[in-house]
């Protein structure tokens, strides 16, 4: 029996994971090939220093923060939504993602270099922050971030919290502490990267980087830094892995955002339907249902909309990655997006409508 109970578990951790192919732990400096999308990626961490490599990073848990930045280049024949993953050691540029170029740097020189990071030619006025999810290799955060920079042709230097993921379908629960050992780390970064005012700073996470960065905003506020938290321009959770009750005593200390909070769900995510039977049932955020009038009405009360993006291709088997489709539909949803009528400036409940490339309201949440 218990052989049984552990084949279950084994088996339903990599359902959890949602990936497919591996991006392999390499970081390889490679000459960029032509026509190939270089994309600069400022990366802090919560990872150690590998001592073997100048600027790679293991899946140990470090309690300071550690900075590196980085060019990753795009290949010239790249697929919306997909990261070209190299099946050996040495990436060829001209087919798969690879790093150009890597350099460890500390606090000061970091936080020097992003905010003279330059946005055609001018300084830059907005930053993307990205928190990655479960089941992550250093690389993959690099090269997911690079992929959403390409796919959504957002401004600005693409920027990555990278928090010590232990990299293993079968590790759910080590990846969980390890996220919320990162919260200071993060809060620390957020608060360093909104010091300046003029520069928007918007956060992007998924899975269980969105509870990683809901503790921190929520540490942010309980020790009297909640400047930091006002100041952000934007949050967004993709597939959130966080326990609904839970996320409502969050709420409730962390306050209205600045926009009100976007949430991404899905009910059909395999992956999180496993988290929930792993919670003892326990409905997970990330795939809450925008039908219910209990998830309408909580979304106007706490300031959130909850976008169903269930229309949108399952490329992970399991449709924990949707998100990663969703860059590349961000040119044409841009004009909504900024429109004082759209989710960008409400709260409530609505769906993504793929036929249609729009988001609309759910019709009872009006």
């Amino acid at each position: 029996m218990l052989v049984v109970v552990r084949a279950w578990i084994a088996c339903g951790a990599i359902i959890l994971s949602g990936c497919a192919a591996r991006v392999e732990p390499t970081l390889t400096v490679v000459a960029a090939a032509p026509d190939a999308r270089l994309i600069p990626v400022f990366v802090a961490t919560t990872r150690v220093p590998d001592a073997r490599s100048p600027a790679t990073f293991t899946t140990g848990r470090a309690r300071e923060v550690s900075y590196a930045r980085y060019v990753v280049s795009v290949p010239p024949g790249h697929k919306a939504g997909e990261i070209e993953a190299s099946q050996t050691a040495r990436p060829d540029p001209a087919k798969s993602f690879a790093i150009v170029d890597a350099t460890r740097l500390d606090e000061t020189s970091f936080y020097r270099q992003v905010l003279k990071a330059k946005e055609a030619g001018k300084p830059i006025s907005r930053l993307g922050v990205f928190v990655h999810g479960y089941n992550y290799t250093f690389e993959e955060s690099l090269f997911r971030r690079a992929q959403l920079a390409v796919d959504s042709h957002f401004g600005g230097p693409a920027f990555v919290f990278a928090w010590p993921s232990a990299a293993s379908p079968t590790a759910y629960a080590a990846d969980r502490d390890a996220s919320t050992l990162s919260r200071d780390g993060l809060a620390k970064t957020l608060e360093r990267l909104t010091d300046d005012p003029a520069l928007r700073v918007s956060v992007f996470s998924h899975s269980l980087g969105s509870g990683l960065t809901m503790e921190a905003l929520r540490d942010l506020r309980l020790t009297g830094r909640g400047r930091t938290v006002d100041r952000l321009e934007q949050v967004v959770f993709a597939a959130p892995d966080i326990d609904v009750d839970l996320f409502v005593e969050q709420l409730e200390t962390v306050g209205q955002l600045k926009s009100p909070l976007v949430v991404l769900t899905s009910k059909d995510d395999g992956a999180l339907s496993f988290s929930s039977a792993l919670a003892g049932g326990r409905l997970r955020v990330g795939n809450t249902d925008v039908e219910d009038p209990k998830v309408q009405s909580g979304a106007r009360r706490f300031n959130v909309s909850v976008i169903d993006i269930s229309q949108l291709n399952k490329a992970d088997g399991v449709g924990h990655g949707r998100y990663a489709a969703m860059a590349a539909l961000y040119p044409k949803l841009r004009s909504q997006l900024n429109a004082r009528s759209s989710i960008a400036s409400k709260a409530g409940a609505f769906v993504f409508n793929l036929a249609r490339d729009e988001i609309r309201p759910i019709a009872s949440a009006r």
